[in-house]
């Protein structure tokens, strides 16, 4: 039982993280070609920031929850 719940927070985590890196690279290539071209687009970099904060969202979120359900837990088990 206590494997489960490991492994559906690290699939979770793992699907934050994916979600997070793949979206960060693409941002930070249109970034450097708009950078190089002198064409900087504020959308590129505000869509940076939105997915930046959504994944660190993401990631409190699966370390809390989870950390929740354990210490409310213990204290029914008190």
């Amino acid at each position: 039982m206590r494997v489960k719940r490991i492994s559906d927070f690290l699939e979770f985590f793992n699907l934050a993280e994916y979600l997070l890196t793949n979206t960060v690279i693409h941002d930070i290539e249109s970034l450097g070609s708009n950078f190089f071209f002198d064409l900087i687009n504020i959308g590129n970099i505000a869509h940076f920031y939105w997915i930046f904060g959504v994944g660190i969202i993401f990631r409190v979120m699966g370390i809390l929850i989870p950390a929740n359900k354990f210490f409310h837990l213990n204290k029914r088990q008190r």
